[in-house]
């Protein structure tokens, strides 16, 4: 991890504009924040101070909900995902998140052993987006749970998420709710989930999954949560 500063504490009254000027090292980080500060949505601009003020390990999720993410708060996202070894969630929600923005969000990711939950729903990934996930997803070799609900995957989407399912050796949760996803292509995950032990639940909401569908997902997984509501 990139070098911090510890030049303020939770007391100091210091406007979050001088604070990166107390700064002794230049880092990726503190530059971005020197630059961009001002433009961070909220949610990003304080995970910069609570990182540049050397709390980097109080960081444990990331939550943006009904926001959508400019280009600034994606690039600063890109860069100092990476740095926050305890992070253990990601939730992003109605963001407006589509490929080029999901590539960006994830490009330095190198490996990050810490995340448990990763949660991108009510976004616009369609299969393209999840083709990416599936590439960069081994990386996280600790996640448990996996909600991709709302983002326009189709039945070839599946075959990323059948990908993706075969790469997380922990798989706990999965949660494909208001997807287009068809009766072949909800069979192909199910199939994928029956090697994970420890998998609790398997959401499958959506318009054209028929009964018997989910009769068919139940008994290929008959220990796990099917949730069809």
């Amino acid at each position: 991890m990139g070098n911090t500063c510890n030049c303020l504490d939770k007391t100091d009254k210091v406007y979050e504009r001088d604070m990166v000027t107390c700064c002794i090292t230049e880092t990726p980080q503190s530059i971005e924040y020197k630059i961009n500060g001002m433009n961070m949505i909220e949610e990003v601009k304080e995970i910069y101070i609570t990182y540049l003020k050397g709390h980097s390990e109080s960081i444990k999720e990331i939550r943006i909900i009904n926001k959508v993410l400019d280009q600034i708060s994606i690039s600063s996202l890109s860069l100092i995902i990476p740095e926050l070894n305890n992070l253990s969630e990601i939730l992003l929600k109605s963001n407006d998140l589509q490929l080029d923005s999901i590539e960006k969000i994830f490009s330095n990711i190198k490996q990050q052993q810490s995340l448990k939950k990763l949660w991108i729903v009510e976004n616009n990934l369609e299969d393209q987006g999840v083709e990416f996930l599936a590439n960069v997803l081994p990386e996280f070799s600790e996640l448990e749970y996996l909600h991709l609900d709302n983002n326009r995957i189709s039945r070839s989407g599946c075959d990323f998420v059948k990908e993706i399912v075969g790469s997380l050796g922990k798989l706990k949760g999965l949660s494909l709710r208001h997807n287009n996803i068809s009766k072949k292509g909800l069979t192909k995950v199910a199939k994928a989930l029956r090697e994970h032990k420890n998998l609790e639940y398997f959401y499958v909401e959506a318009e054209n999954v028929t009964k018997e569908n989910i009769a068919r997902v139940r008994e290929l997984l008959p220990n796990v949560l099917v949730d069809d509501n």
